[in-house]
């Protein structure tokens, strides 16, 4: 039986919440749960909380490979202070890594933008990022969020497949634009056949159009794997690391 204005506004009253610190207002008052949801479920909740807390710690998520699972630590390195299955020192190298890689890249993207590293064609416009998974999700989802293609300074294209006819048609829009095209080759292992596959292409359309693919390659990999290798020689524009928790 639908609610009346009366209990509308009373259950809006008792469910509506406000963060002003994050500037974020949550209102769950039109979902559809029992006055007891939130009590029956305070004991799960709880017990997420405390398993998220373990991993923040540095237990152990992946049993099968005796990883951590860290890529929060990219966001907050700070949480590695109170990570307490990590010894300290490593936990103090680790967030070390972290702060200079995050600058490397800020000052990295921030030449590429006032044009002081550039394409063989000159300033980069384009964006060519090569990856599977997550690897291609991520940046296919921020650039959906926050692009906007009358602002943004260089267009993104992907290689997210193997299809060679979605590959093709990537790269007839990049025609005549490779010059300015900037590449980022993205594999923690280093190793993922699919991501080779599509970084084996595209370095073979630099090269038709007369192009050194090098000149215009990124690589953000776990450090000495195959693709770490490949990166230093011939010296790719730049090597960003990937760790084996992300």
């Amino acid at each position: 039986m639908p609610l009346t204005k009366e209990q509308l506004w009373q259950r809006f009253k008792q469910h509506y919440v406000q963060f002003p610190k994050l500037g974020l207002a949550l209102d769950i008052s039109r979902v559809d749960f029992p006055d007891d949801f939130l009590a029956r479920m305070e004991p799960f909740t709880q017990r997420a909380w405390e398993a998220m807390q373990a991993l923040e710690a540095g237990a152990i998520a992946n049993p099968d490979e005796q990883r951590m699972v860290g890529h929060y630590w990219l966001r907050n390195a700070e949480l590695l202070n109170s990570a307490r299955l990590i010894p300290p020192k490593e936990a103090a190298k680790l967030r070390d890594e972290i702060g200079a890689t995050i600058e490397a890249i800020k000052a990295f993207a921030a030449d590429v933008h006032a044009g002081k590293i550039q394409g063989a064609g000159g300033v980069f416009q384009y964006l060519l990022v090569i990856g599977i998974g997550g690897s291609a999700l991520g940046p296919q989802f921020v650039a959906s969020a926050l692009g906007n293609p009358k602002k943004d300074r260089m267009q993104p294209f992907f290689f997210d497949n193997t299809d060679p006819d979605g590959m093709d048609r990537v790269l007839a829009q990049l025609e005549g634009k490779l010059g300015q095209t900037l590449v980022i080759v993205i594999s923690k292992s280093g190793g993922t056949k699919e991501t080779r596959n599509g970084m084996v292409e595209a370095k073979a359309a630099f090269e038709r159009a007369g192009l050194v693919f090098a000149q215009h390659a990124v690589a953000i990999t776990g450090a000495d794997s195959d693709l770490d290798k490949e990166a230093r020689n011939p010296k790719w524009i730049a090597r960003f690391p990937m760790w084996d928790w992300v």
